[in-house]
């Protein structure tokens, strides 16, 4: 059993919720695939008790920005320009998500780029 530290992202105010946790980069080609997913994801998802944050690793704010606007994601997207995140999780391969119960439990992780059936199967596990 792992418990997330969501103190290190700055998101402690997810504790009680469900979480998608998702490590990305914007020039990476399975990553970009999977974000169109997790934005219809997002869209179907926005209103309930599921949270989805991205942590795109390893570049600049103004690219990250540039590349969330002229793809008009609106799930939260945060930055780990130093990787220091990404190493604490251990993050080796991208796209890596994590799924978090509420009570901060990462149940699943998942390595590679998923569609949003897969997606919706792991946050399937966050209910039991």
């Amino acid at each position: 059993m792992i418990i997330i530290d969501l103190y290190i992202l700055g998101i402690n105010h997810l504790k009680g919720k469900k979480v998608f946790l998702n490590f990305l980069a914007t020039w990476c080609p399975p990553c970009k695939a999977e974000m169109t997913e997790i934005e219809k994801l997002y869209q179907e998802t926005k209103d309930s008790d599921l949270v989805i944050v991205s942590v795109e690793i390893g570049e600049p704010l103004n690219t990250v920005k540039s590349f969330i606007d002229s793809n008009k994601y609106n799930f939260k997207v945060l930055i780990d320009p130093d990787q220091s995140v990404a190493t604490k999780y251990n993050i080796t391969s991208i796209p890596t998500s994590y799924f978090i119960d509420k009570d901060g439990i990462i149940v699943s992780k998942h390595v590679g780029a998923m569609n949003i059936d897969q997606m919706k199967a792991y946050i399937k596990t966050l209910d039991k």
